[in-house]
C-alpha cells in the first residue's frame, strides 16, 4: 500500500469515527449522525481471455472511444522483487491479471521485458502507433477480491473447467 493511500485510510477513517452534525429540517435540532464508509483498496480478481496471445504484452487503457491511453504503467511498476508482474496463466485460454486490465484495455507490442528496461516511458503517441488491436479483449470477469481466496490459481481454474466462471464472477465483458 502507498504513502497516499494509507494518508487517504487514515483520514477517511478519523472523518468516519467524528459524528456529523445535522440539524432537524422541522425542529432546528442539531442531530448527531453517524457517516459509515463502505470500501476497500484490494483491487478485484480479474480473470480475461484475449483474442490472441497477448500474455507477455503491456497492457494500456484507452479511453472510452478508444481514441488515446488514458493509463500506462510506468517501466518500474512491472517487476516486483526481481520478477516481471506477468499474467498467470489459467484453464481455456484465460489469465489472471496482475496489472490493472480493464475492459479497454490493449496491448503494446512492448513485452514486459523490453518495456522494463526503459528508463521512461514512451510518449503516449509512441505507445498508440505500438498497438495492434484495440479491442484485444473477448472475455472480462471480475472475481471479487483477492483476500476471498485461499488458492486462487487452483480455485479459479477449478471454477473455469466447472464452467462456472461466469456465474460466479461479475461479468465485465
Amino acid at each position: 500500500m502507498s504513502l497516499k493511500e494509507i494518508i487517504f485510510l487514515v483520514i477517511v477513517f478519523f472523518m468516519a469515527c467524528s459524528p456529523s452534525k445535522k440539524q432537524n429540517e422541522t425542529t432546528g435540532k442539531q442531530e448527531n449522525k453517524k457517516f459509515q464508509p463502505v470500501f476497500t483498496t484490494e483491487p478485484g480478481v480479474m480473470v480475461y481471455k484475449a483474442n490472441s496471445f497477448y500474455q507477455d504484452k503491456v497492457p494500456v487503457i484507452l479511453s472510452q472511444d478508444k481514441s488515446m491511453i488514458i493509463s500506462y504503467p510506468h517501466p518500474k511498476d512491472l517487476m516486483v522483487d526481481g520478477k516481471l508482474l506477468l499474467p498467470d496463466m489459467l484453464e481455456k485460454g484465460y489469465f489472471l491479471d496482475k496489472k490493472g486490465i480493464h475492459q479497454n484495455t490493449a496491448f503494446l507490442s512492448l513485452t514486459y521485458e523490453e518495456y522494463s528496461k526503459l528508463s521512461t516511458p514512451p510518449s503516449t503517441k509512441e505507445m498508440m502507433l505500438q498497438i495492434k488491436d484495440k479491442n484485444p479483449i473477448s472475455e472480462l470477469c471480475d472475481c471479487g477480491k483477492r483476500s476471498a481466496f485461499t488458492d486462487i490459481i487452483n480455485q479459479l481454474n477449478q471454477l473455469i473447467l466447472d464452467d462456472r466462471l461466469k456465474k460466479v464472477c461479475k461479468i465485465i465483458k
